[in-house]
């Protein structure tokens, strides 16, 4: 069918207002379609490059679709790799990410495309968008680009805020481990931290190692961590909050948290939906903990008779 498309196109005449076949041809790799609609342009007296606003939207195309080559002869022609397309509010690079297309993350990238350009609809950069998705790989690139790990979207949600509310825990690896992420940092709206949206959002493996990186605890601790990952994900949450409740004052909000994916018959025991102010209202909390940690050690003690 493309064979038959380009034969079709070979002998067909460009119209006056050809600027949609510039972005067709270049969303389809048609790299002969493309030079004769920008040497019709030369010849006529028009801007004979892909530095306009039919060739950003061109070169947008191209990067989401993967049409490396397409890509590489619009930037070659003088296409810009950090320009927002007037539909989109996007740049090449925020598209190139948003489909999941590695390949042209890194055409781009090393074109010299900004890691830091924001889109101007949610003011996210490519990173806050890899790191939504779920795509390791290009969060790696963006990385390794000098992303900011540090850089907030409108709604003041950080890389590792993001990627710990979906629970791409690889991610949240990377950014922690290898990059220093914040894991105190809180979004404004909720005041959450990561391991509170990974909790809110049940994912039990993003939990643990968002507490394992954020909190130097003991052996003790992790052990007990460990335990409850090879017992059931369910007891991950429930091991988080009885350590975070084991401090002096304890992780009220991560208690709060991990109640919505407790047993009901636990929920109705334990009285943590109102923040306490004070020291002996936390008292009260560990207290209400207790018939948590019973539940939470008849668990592993059928676990370990059943083994």
């Amino acid at each position: 069918m493309a064979a038959a498309e380009a034969r079709r196109d070979e002998g067909r005449p460009l119209a006056a207002g050809f600027d949609h076949d510039l972005v067709r041809a270049a969303a389809t790799g048609r790299l002969d379609l493309m030079a004769r609609i920008l040497d019709a342009k030369a010849s006529t007296g028009q801007l004979g490059s892909a530095k306009t606003k039919i060739g950003r939207a061109a070169l947008i195309r191209a990067a989401g679709k993967g049409q490396l080559e397409a890509m590489l002869d619009l930037m070659k022609r003088g296409a810009e790799p950090d320009s927002h397309d007037a539909e989109s509010l996007r740049t090449p690079l925020h598209e190139a990410v948003a489909v999941r297309k590695s390949q042209a993350v890194r055409v781009l990238l090393d074109a010299g495309a900004s890691v830091h350009v924001e889109d101007r609809r949610l003011r996210r950069t490519p990173l806050l968008w890899a790191c939504d998705q779920g795509t390791h790989d290009i969060a790696c690139l963006l990385l390794a680009a000098g992303a900011r790990t540090e850089a907030r979207d409108l709604k003041a949600m950080t890389p590792l805020l993001l990627a710990s509310a979906a629970g791409h825990t690889p991610i949240v690896q990377t950014l922690v481990g290898d990059h220093s992420a914040d894991p105190h940092a809180r979004d404004a709206r909720f005041g959450r931290t990561a391991l509170e949206w990974a909790i809110w959002g049940g994912h039990a493996d993003t939990a643990a190692v968002l507490f394992e990186l954020a909190n130097a605890r003991t052996h003790q601790h992790k052990a007990c961590l460990d335990r409850a990952i090879a017992l059931d994900k369910n007891l991950v949450l429930i091991a988080i909050v009885l350590i975070s409740a084991s401090s002096e004052t304890g992780d009220l909000p991560v208690v709060v948290a991990a109640a919505r994916h407790l047993p009901q018959h636990i929920v109705a025991d334990l009285q943590c939906t109102k923040m306490p102010r004070d020291a002996d209202a936390a008292q009260e909390l560990q207290a209400s903990l207790k018939p948590l940690l019973q539940w939470c050690l008849k668990c592993v003690r059928n676990a370990v008779r059943d083994d």
